[in-house]
């Protein structure tokens, strides 16, 4: 996906948010599936600076990730993370100005679109889709909305951009939060 596919804006958003998920997906115990999605992630970055036109700097860093990752060194993984994300922080939208419009929204968007794999996840699949309630409670609302931002993939003819806007990603993310009480 090139520039014409995404989008200067679109490519550094998408960088920002796989930084933010990276970051917090290394913070946490790594299951196979977990670790393969970071391995995933880590082969894409030098790809994403490159579109988002980033250093040459960054795009040498991020090619030293992956090594890092294979070998399983997660605090020298963590430093370059950090960095990378310091360069790119990841925007969310911001909260919606119509709250209970926004929550009607969202949960017409969870039954249509999301509710069919979240609902009810697989727990025997190698990544399998996660309770989108249970995860937006557990999360940072920051790193919840970046993978709200890159968990929805669009159609190629889109580009395979994200087919939500930033009022429904928003509207989503107050809606998982706050539609059903957080065990903590």
């Amino acid at each position: 996906m090139g520039q014409a596919a995404l989008g200067a804006d679109e490519s550094e958003q998408r960088l920002a948010a796989l930084l933010a998920v990276m970051q917090a997906d290394l913070a946490q115990p790594t299951t196979p599936g977990g670790r393969a999605r970071l391995l995933e992630s880590a082969s894409l970055l030098p790809i994403m600076l490159r579109e988002a036109r980033a250093p040459a700097e960054e795009v040498r860093l991020a090619r030293r990730l992956y090594p890092v990752l294979r070998r399983g060194d997660g605090a020298a993984a963590r430093v370059s993370l950090a960095r990378l994300t310091a360069a790119h922080p990841f925007h969310p939208p911001p909260a919606p100005s119509n709250p209970q419009r926004a929550l009607r929204l969202a949960a017409a968007i969870h039954r249509e679109a999301c509710g069919g794999c979240h609902d009810h996840p697989s727990s025997d699949a190698f990544l399998p889709a996660q309770d989108l309630f249970r995860l937006a409670c557990r999360e940072a609302p920051e790193v919840f909305a970046a993978r709200l931002y890159l968990g929805v993939k669009g159609q190629a003819e889109m580009g395979f951009r994200n087919p939500f806007s930033p009022e429904e990603r928003a509207a989503l993310a107050l809606w998982y939060r706050t539609a059903r009480p957080c065990a903590r």
